[in-house]
């Protein structure tokens, strides 16, 4: 049980390294650091739930 939880703290502690290396690493230098992350990208559209219904009843 020791070594399973040792693994686990590693792996978190490995897992917030990464995203921090990660986060300081392709941050760009941007004249607004308020902006979202994907700001600049446009949102995903939402299936339309009746277009999907028909489009499997059909099939």
């Amino acid at each position: 049980m020791s070594s399973r939880g040792w693994s686990h703290a590693a792996a978190a502690a490995i897992i917030k390294w990464e995203c921090s290396y990660h986060f300081h690493s392709i941050s760009p230098p941007d004249p607004s650091p308020s902006l979202p992350f994907g700001h600049a990208l446009p949102p995903p559209r939402p299936p339309v739930s009746g277009e999907r219904e028909e489009g499997g009843e059909e099939r």
